[in-house]
């Protein structure tokens, strides 16, 4: 059997392995090319080539280019980025919930008596929302 047969034969029974364990949606739209490629690279330093060979096809397949790392260093931070943002946003809804009122466009609108646990939820909420347009410029030019 021919080299590439072998290969081939090899990297497919591996991504049926793979499937059957409820992996895929490599050739959707949720799958970005800095996604397929930052798997790429970490997969090299594991050092199985079936694995590499599976997520080289899968960007070619894609008509996708094996991204820069900068550009996959953008993806990361803005991940994480995003990951601050939702933490952030889910201390704001506990604190809202904890203080019952509603959220006012301008803390200034808050009583009192709420005033401490609701401005800080105010601030909270605004805090996500500036590091999610951090996380995306284009939205934030956009709005």
């Amino acid at each position: 059997m021919n080299a590439s047969r072998s290969s081939g034969s090899a990297m497919k029974t591996k991504l049926a392995k793979k499937r059957a364990e409820g992996r895929g949606g490599w050739e959707g739209p949720t799958c970005s090319a800095e996604l397929l490629s930052n798997l790429l690279r970490k997969h090299v330093e594991k050092g199985d080539p079936l694995d590499v060979g599976n997520l080289a096809m899968m960007l070619h397949q894609r008509g996708d280019r094996i991204s820069t790392a900068s550009a996959l260093a953008a993806e990361a931070r803005r991940e994480a980025l995003e990951e601050a943002a939702k933490h952030l946003s889910e201390i704001a809804n506990a604190m809202w919930e904890r203080c019952e009122v509603q959220r006012p466009a301008d803390p200034t609108e808050i009583s009192h008596g709420e005033k401490e646990d609701a401005t800080t939820a105010w601030c909270f909420d605004k805090a996500a929302a500036a590091i999610r347009a951090l996380a995306n410029p284009a939205r934030r030019e956009g709005e």
